[in-house]
């Protein structure tokens, strides 16, 4: 191999693990973050790592202490049930728990050992291999990439002899394909028991420990691929939890659902803007109606020439009773609308989607005004499925469950939000005696004075009489405007209250839209991400693989 790979392989090995632990550090999915705890440091210089797995209760810590000599407790009643280190020389040892039917095929320490393992010890006895064992072999071979650092070690070989490629035979049929790492055949009880027995007995049971093989298969790997298998390492790593992330980072159910729910919600909230609209502009036409009204049955009233004080009086009041009412008329139209909202969105929370996303999420409702209780959530648990507990926990749907619970009653979220409308009609509204547009009313009713005074004097007159009735018109011209101005006074206090009405209901689906946005790009760029390191990683061992077993030190 060219010097210079060995010069720049460290180098990107240490980029991709930190590519690699970064972004799924700062991914929002827990499951991709969690990932980062089986992402290893850089080995750089470090000692050998020797690593024994395989079947439980097969020998394994036999095999290690038989092998190096190392001070490694052993216990036959008791089996390894955690990773242990043990030092040896400049090389790490690490005695792993076997697995087992019943139990997790390896913890997460030993997981991370295998993941840095140089050297990996697979031991299974004669009894060879179940479902189990046969799976986790595959897993190192296959999935952490180990097969070409790995020596498969049959232990207690001299309780059943048998035809060695029948065993090579099993191991094949375990991989799924013909082995290339040495098998070997091992008694360690009997290479322990040599160490003080007599010189002669000592050295059958030296033989029929068979250590020796084991030892010459371990120093075949090192002189062929340790080196090798030392650059390899970090990259098969990357690629192991790469593997790992692609399973996380499809497009589950819940996320169609998810947008399918939101993109409802903001339909509901759409319509209940254009009803919101609809029953402001009546309250406005029954403004303009009673005013107008009111007008007619002024000009009526001095149809004879006189002004009739009352009749003037009636329509003072009648006109400024509308004004005053306007401002009631329109909070009632928030009040009513709120209420319409609240019950449409609590439809929608009993909808299909939601419905669907309470199943993935495990989440039940205790009853309007309760928040959802979440159950405990297993480890596949996603990253949009949590968005959805935080909708419904933290804001939107569950408030205006809430504000239907408790109706408008003091406190309650909907008397806080009425409230908060009719207190931003009446901010700054001075009574309407003495606004802009009392003085068009002031004007529209001198105007009538003077109409009237006319026509006491000249009703006799065709031609002032034609006069009179078109300052009638005029009149009835000024009533109007003097109605649009103040429909117009109210609207321009009005549509600011509702563009922030319907920031406030809107807040959280735009904020869970926003989520969604920003978890469905969090997820292309980890995607994109891994894309890149995983290039990185197979030219790597590629780049190893053709420059052949030999690699300068």
């Amino acid at each position: 191999m060219p010097r210079l790979i060995v010069k720049d392989l460290p180098p990107l090995a240490r980029s991709v693990l930190d590519r690699l632990r970064e972004g799924l550090g700062s991914s929002e999915d827990e499951r991709l973050q969690a990932l980062v705890q089986g992402v290893p440091s850089f080995a750089g210089e470090e000692r050998f790592r020797l690593v024994a797995t395989g079947e439980y209760n097969a020998g394994k810590s036999s095999i290690l202490k038989a092998l190096t000599g190392a001070d490694i407790f052993i216990d036959s009643d008791v089996a390894t049930t955690e990773a242990h280190p043990y030092e040896w020389g400049n090389v790490l040892l690490v005695d792993t728990p076997g697995v087992r039917a019943g139990g997790a095929l390896q913890d997460e320490s030993a997981e991370r050992a295998l993941r840095d393992a140089d050297l990996v010890v697979f031991v299974l006895t004669v009894d060879l291999f179940d479902d189990v064992t046969a799976a986790h072999l595959r897993h190192v071979a296959i999935d952490l990439g180990k097969l070409e650092q790995t020596v498969i070690v049959i232990n207690k070989a001299d309780t059943l002899a048998a035809d060695p490629a029948l065993r090579r035979a099993a191991v094949a049929a375990a991989l799924g394909f013909e082995p290339t790492c040495p098998i070997v055949e091992c008694a360690a009880r009997s290479a322990l028991m040599a160490a003080t027995a007599e010189p002669e007995r000592a050295e059958h049971l030296h033989k029929v420990g068979n250590l020796d093989a084991l030892e010459e298969a371990l120093n075949d790997l090192v002189r062929r691929s340790g080196r090798a298998g030392r650059l390899k390492q970090p990259f098969q790593a990357v690629l192991a939890t790469a593997r790992e992330a692609d399973l996380l980072l499809v497009p589950g159910p819940e996320e169609e659902v998810l947008e399918k729910l939101l993109a409802r919600w903001r339909g509901v909230l759409v319509n209940s803007q254009s009803r919101l609209e609809y029953h402001i502009d009546q309250a406005y036409r029954t403004t303009r109606d009673t005013v107008q009204d009111a007008g007619e049955v002024l000009i009526t009233a001095a149809a004879d020439g006189a002004l009739p004080e009352e009749a003037l009086n009636q329509f003072e009041r009648a006109a400024q009773e509308s004004a005053d009412a306007l401002p009631g008329m329109i909070e009632q139209c928030f009040e009513a609308e709120l209420n319409e909202l609240a019950s449409e969105e609590d439809t929608l929370a009993a909808g299909p989607e939601a419905q669907c996303l309470v199943d993935v999420g495990q989440l039940t409702f205790g009853g309007p005004g309760t928040p959802p209780e979440s159950l405990p959530f297993g480890a596949d648990r996603s990253a949009f499925v949590k968005a959805f507990t935080d909708l419904l926990t933290d804001s939107g749907i569950s408030w205006l469950k809430e504000a239907l619970g408790q109706g408008s009653n003091p406190g309650s979220p909907m008397y806080k939000l009425v409230g908060e409308v009719g207190h931003r009609l009446r901010h700054k509204f001075k009574p309407y005696g003495i606004i802009k547009s009392a003085e068009r009313l002031n004007l529209v009713i001198s105007g009538g004075l003077m109409l009237f005074g006319v026509w006491s004097e000249v009703r006799s007159s065709q031609g002032e009489e034609a006069r009179a009735r078109a300052q009638q018109v005029q009149l009835r011209h000024d009533i109007n405007s003097w109605a649009e101005e103040l429909i117009d006074a109210e609207r321009e206090k009005v549509d600011p209250v509702m563009k922030w009405f319907y920031a406030e209901v809107a807040r959280p689906v735009d904020e869970k839209v926003s989520r969604l946005h920003k978890l469905v790009a969090g997820r292309e760029a980890t995607k994109q991400m891994i894309d890149e390191v995983r290039l990185d990683c197979d030219t790597a061992l590629a780049l190893l693989e053709a420059a052949g077993t030999e690699v300068p030190a």
